[in-house]
């Protein structure tokens, strides 16, 4: 039996990685199991473990940081004694590739770096060895094993750029930089990038409209880009925590495609200055952007053209949106941030006049194809 009064002084930094680690009951068991070995500060990165936080009621246990995961993890390096990293993943290869990744950009810092995966029971140490390890292994019933090596995962061939992703699963999204360019058809995918394009794929059906976006954002470092791969954003059961409707000033926000990478700090921080409602462009924006804001009685403007990923299972909206079908949502949002917000981000005005008018737009135009009211 580990002698837990041995590690009272010591400060843990501790990162949960995806909702699925708070949806499922083990951050508060882990963070309670941490609190016997000394004083722990947790946080969670992404728009969607927030909103987990929020769900859960752990806002007040650990702290929303809006910077890549990567950032947080350095910033701990540096402020504590150990960090712990704590997933929740049907496919442990998830968690392991993920702690992998970071533990290669810190290039092995003199802190030691533990892996707690919690739906497979496993605990691994990575870098520097400590005894912490074994002690949370005991306390929680897991299982200690050895860090996986996943080898090669990058190289250049003929000037082109080669990038094998790790534990992808058949079916899997597949996004860079947030942005949906494909899904997997095997477990084995590689992506390919030439002077800043991505050029194709092995064993990946990729979306156009996906790879239009991303080539928008300018030129691509495939070595440095985040990659992910999901076949749900949030994939375990939970319900749904609604506050009070407050007091709003007249104040419309414009959010377009790629909430998935939209900074959850902006999205969380318009809805603590107080906005109205919002219009939201694209079909996996509306449902992701739309479920957060009806925790918080704000409504939006949907404009979709029906080429959901379906990114989000289930979703809710507030009783007082609506959601525009229309014939290019791409196209159609582009005219009303021109046209109707002036090609900024804020609008100061009364949501229903904002709604109407985009209504009457979308009629004029003869984009409008279906109309629907409420949640």
């Amino acid at each position: 039996m580990i002698n837990v009064f041995c590690y009272k002084n010591m400060k843990i930094g501790v990162i949960f990685h995806r909702p699925e680690i708070i949806d499922s009951g083990w951050a508060r068991k882990i963070l309670t199991i941490l609190s016997k070995f000394g004083w722990y500060k947790a946080k969670i990165c992404g728009t969607m473990g927030t909103i987990a936080l929020i769900d859960n009621y752990m806002d007040h246990q650990i702290v929303f940081d809006f910077r890549s995961t990567i950032e947080c993890l350095a910033e701990m390096a540096k402020e504590f004694d150990t960090v712990v990293i704590a997933a929740y993943s049907n496919n442990s290869l998830k968690s392991h590739a993920f702690c992998w990744h970071l533990v290669k950009k810190l290039d092995c810092p003199e802190i030691p770096i533990i892996e707690v995966e919690a739906k497979n029971r496993i605990v691994i140490n990575w870098c520097k060895k400590s005894n912490l390890s074994l002690a949370l292994a005991e306390e929680l019933g897991f299982n200690q094993t050895s860090p996986p090596d996943f080898e090669e995962t990058m190289w250049i061939e003929n000037g082109i750029k080669y990038r094998r992703i790790l534990a992808v699963e058949k079916g899997d999204f597949v996004l860079i930089n947030g942005v949906v360019v494909g899904r997997s058809t095997s477990d084995d995918v590689v992506l390919k990038e030439f002077e800043g394009e991505v050029i194709g794929g092995d064993v990946l059906i990729f979306k156009d409209h996906g790879l239009a976006k991303l080539s928008q954002k300018g030129k691509i470092d495939l070595f440095n880009a985040k990659v992910n791969t999901t076949n749900l954003l949030r994939r375990t059961k939970f319900k749904r925590r609604y506050f009070e409707k407050s007091l709003k000033q007249d104040l419309i926000i414009f959010i377009d495609h790629g909430v998935t990478i939209y900074s959850g700090a902006n999205i969380y921080e318009e809805i603590k200055n107080g906005i109205s409602g919002a219009v939201t462009i694209g079909d996996d924006t509306t449902s992701i952007a739309g479920d957060i804001l009806s925790r918080f009685k704000i409504p939006i403007i949907g404009i979709v053209d029906g080429d959901q990923d379906g990114l989000l299972k289930s979703y809710s909206l507030d009783e007082n949106s609506v959601v525009l079908s229309v014939k290019n949502d791409d196209q159609f949002g582009r005219i009303i941030y021109d046209e109707i917000f002036k090609r900024v981000k804020y609008l100061n005005s009364n949501f229903k006049e904002i709604k109407d008018k985009v209504i009457s737009f979308a009629i004029s135009l003869n984009q409008l194809t279906a109309k629907k009211e409420g949640n």
